[in-house]
C-alpha cells in the first residue's frame, strides 16, 4: 500500500488545464473487439464491444462494455439504496455484475496531430499527452463492402504486427479503432496476419437527439457522491475529462505494477464514497493467473 500511495504522491495532484476544444459528436461506430491473448488457449479469445465516436475534428475510442456496465451498477445502486433506506452498507455484488473491460480511452486530435490517453485506475482519471501516431500505410486496390460501406484496403506495419486495414472511401476521417489512424477513410474493420487481434465493424449510426446521453447519473452516499454518466461518451461533444490528473506514461505503468503487485491495497476491503463492497463468496486462497504473453503492442524484431 506504501508503494502505491508513493506511486499516486509523485504525480500531479491538481487536474491538467486542456487547450483542446470540444468538437462536436456526428457519429459512432461500433467494433466487436477480439484478442487472443493467450497463444497456448486461441479458442478462447478475450472480446469485448467496443465504441469510436467521431467529430469533425476530434474522435474518442472506448469500451462500449464498460459503459452498459456503468448503467446496470448504477441501477443496481440505486436498488440497493433504497432498499436500505437512503444508505449502501456492506454490499453484496451480484455474479456477472461486473467484468473485466478496457480501461483506457484514446482521443485524437489529427489536425493538430495530438492524442491523449485516459487511464482509469483506483477510482481516478489520470491523462497522458502522446504524439499521434504515425502510421505509413501503403494502399491497396482491393475493394470490399461492409454492411453497404464501401471499402478500400491499406496495410502497414506498426508496433510490431502486419497489420491490414479497410478504410470508407466516402467518410472522409482518419480515425479508426484504437491507434490505428491517418488514411483518408474512416477505418471500418482492422486485423493483424495473424488474426490474434481484430476490429470487426458492428454497425455506424450517427449522432442526433434520439440517441444523446445527457442526464447525470448521479449516486449520493453519505457525503460522498458516486458519477455513472455517459455524457463524455454519448453526449453532443467529444471532449477530454476536465478531472483528470496529468501524469507520464512510465507513472502509470509504474502504479499498474504496484496494483499488480499487491492487488488487496487497492481493491480489497475498499471503502468508497461511505459504502463497503464485498464479493460474495470470495475466494480465500490465490487463484492461478491467467496466461496473457501475446500483448496487443509487440517489440520490433531487429533485422
Amino acid at each position: 500500500m506504501k508503494t502505491i500511495l508513493a506511486i499516486l504522491f509523485t504525480m500531479s495532484i491538481t487536474s491538467i488545464v486542456l487547450a483542446q476544444n470540444a468538437d462536436q459528436a456526428l457519429a459512432r461506430i461500433h467494433y466487436k473487439f477480439s484478442h487472443i491473448r493467450d497463444t497456448t488457449n486461441r479458442d478462447e479469445p478475450f472480446q469485448e464491444n467496443m465504441i469510436l465516436i467521431i467529430g469533425k475534428n476530434a474522435s474518442v475510442y472506448a469500451s462500449y462494455d464498460k459503459m452498459t456496465q456503468a448503467e446496470r451498477l448504477a441501477a443496481f445502486l440505486k436498488e440497493q439504496t433504497k432498499a436500505n433506506g437512503g444508505t449502501l452498507t456492506n454490499i453484496v455484488m451480484q455474479k456477472g455484475l461486473m467484468k473485466k473491460v478496457t480501461s483506457t480511452d484514446f482521443y485524437s486530435y489529427p489536425n493538430e496531430q495530438k492524442s491523449f490517453s485516459i487511464e482509469y485506475l483506483m477510482m481516478n482519471k489520470y491523462i497522458i499527452p502522446e504524439e499521434l501516431p504515425t502510421i505509413k500505410w501503403t494502399i491497396k486496390q482491393d475493394t470490399m463492402s461492409f454492411a453497404g460501406v464501401n471499402c478500400r484496403k491499406a496495410i502497414s506495419r506498426y508496433k510490431g504486427r502486419n497489420w491490414t486495414a479497410w478504410y470508407a472511401v466516402d467518410l472522409p476521417f482518419q480515425s479508426g479503432p484504437w491507434q490505428l489512424s491517418g488514411l483518408p477513410g474512416l477505418i471500418i474493420e482492422a486485423y493483424d496476419d495473424r488474426k490474434d487481434i481484430q476490429f470487426r465493424f458492428e454497425g455506424l449510426e450517427n449522432v442526433n437527439e434520439s440517441n444523446l446521453v445527457t442526464k447525470d447519473d448521479k449516486i449520493r452516499i453519505g457525503t460522498g457522491e458516486l458519477n455513472f454518466s455517459n455524457n463524455s461518451y454519448l453526449g453532443r461533444e467529444i471532449k477530454l475529462p476536465k478531472d483528470a490528473i496529468k501524469a507520464t506514461r512510465a507513472e502509470i505503468n509504474k502504479l499498474r505494477q504496484a496494483i499488480t503487485d499487491n492487488p488487496a491495497a487497492s481493491m480489497g476491503g475498499t471503502v468508497v464514497a461511505g459504502a463497503t463492497v464485498v464479493k460474495k463468496n470470495a475466494p480465500t486462497q490465490k487463484t492461478a493467473k491467467n496466461t496473457f504473453n501475446n500483448p496487443i503492442e509487440l517489440p520490433e524484431i531487429k533485422k
